[in-house]
């Protein structure tokens, strides 16, 4: 093993092992990082099917789609934001009243 230090210098292997310990991490960070995303989305997928998978949020999404794609133009004038965003927006507000309306039900 001494006899490889004559052939590859030092700055070459210093370089080799921070490209390799710079890598390691940036890979174990985004997977890891990932992970936590799709448990996330898995939950809430979860969740959301629990709690409002019913036909009063498809009647809301198709509403919400409807009156956008109708008034599209004149609301990106009134109000300069992506349409999408604003759907999920409407039925995030709808989500938390619905939510809170539940709480509020249950005691």
């Amino acid at each position: 093993m001494a006899g490889i230090s004559i052939y590859i210098s030092h700055p070459i292997v210093s370089k080799i092992l921070y490209g390799i310990l710079e890598w390691g991490t940036a890979i174990l960070l985004t997977s890891g990082i990932t992970a936590v995303l799709v448990w996330i989305f898995y939950e809430g997928v979860k969740a959301y099917a629990e709690c409002f998978g019913d036909w009063i949020s498809a009647v809301i999404w198709i509403a919400s789609g409807a009156v956008l794609v109708f008034f599209g133009d004149w609301i990106r004038k009134a109000v300069p934001v992506n349409l999408v965003l604003l759907l999920l927006g409407v039925h995030g507000i709808y989500m938390g009243l619905r939510w809170y309306l539940y709480k509020k039900a249950e005691g």
